[in-house]
């Protein structure tokens, strides 16, 4: 029977004489949520980027549900929000999530969209053009277009960057109530207390190579957040 969820095997990416991933194999089972961690430059962007297609592997496999994540049916059940891609800044807000629809052949729940945007305090502003928004306010848009269309497998890059205290809280709550439908998560974040608030487990990826992957517990003893972070100073040291 073929793995469900996500799986990336052997995964290699190198631009120029840069080695952006190598050799990258990780696993995230439905209901589970994965952060992805690690330096700047680490390869997390790169990862998320070879997963949905906007960046070619130059070698490795990325599967959804044992189907090739290239495949249209594959693509469908994916969704990414990611951390700075050009936007339609045109269109309004609740325009670019009509058309995200569109693209995944879901109904448009104007409902639901405007529900997630009082919780993430967008709310009365879907109707205003991108043009108008800040970079924290766009990113909040992306991460509705995500919700809306219902993903099995979804794709988060640095999501509370730029957030307030209390939009992270409703992100946090949005991830739990992900894991009761059985959501596959894989995001990727600088900030070590909360992917230990919100993950199930961590990859941590340094120079493009996986150098853990387990749950958090399973790397320190004690804690607290200095813990977390002198545990995986300890590792990027090697």
């Amino acid at each position: 029977m073929a793995a469900r969820g996500l799986r990336c095997r052997g995964c290699t990416k190198s631009y120029g004489k840069t080695r952006a991933l190598v050799d990258v194999t990780l696993q995230v089972a439905p209901g589970e949520v994965v952060g992805l961690v690690g330096p700047n430059g680490a390869g997390k962007t790169t990862l998320l980027h070879s997963i949905v297609g906007l960046s070619r592997l130059d070698t490795g496999v990325v599967t959804i549900d044992g189907m090739p994540a290239s495949q249209p049916e594959a693509k469908r059940q994916m969704a990414f929000m990611p951390d700075d891609l050009p936007r339609p800044r045109h269109l309004t807000a609740r325009e670019v999530l009509k058309l995200t629809c569109r693209m995944y052949g879901v109904a448009f729940d104007s409902a639901v969209a405007d529900e997630l945007a009082q919780s993430l305090d967008l709310g009365g502003r879907l109707d205003q053009t991108l043009a108008g928004y800040s970079h924290g306010m766009a990113r909040k848009v992306d991460l509705i277009a995500a919700l809306l269309v219902s993903p099995s497998v979804l794709l988060l890059d640095e999501p509370f960057s730029g957030m307030d205290p209390v939009v992270v809280e409703v992100i946090c709550e949005l991830l739990e109530m992900g894991k009761t439908t059985g959501r596959t998560t894989l995001l990727s974040t600088h900030d070590l207390e909360l992917a230990a608030k919100v993950a199930d487990r961590v990859v941590m990826l340094s120079a493009g190579r996986v150098i853990f992957d387990d749950s958090l517990d399973v790397l320190v003893s004690g804690d607290g957040p200095h813990d977390i972070r002198e545990a995986f100073k300890t590792l990027a040291r090697g």
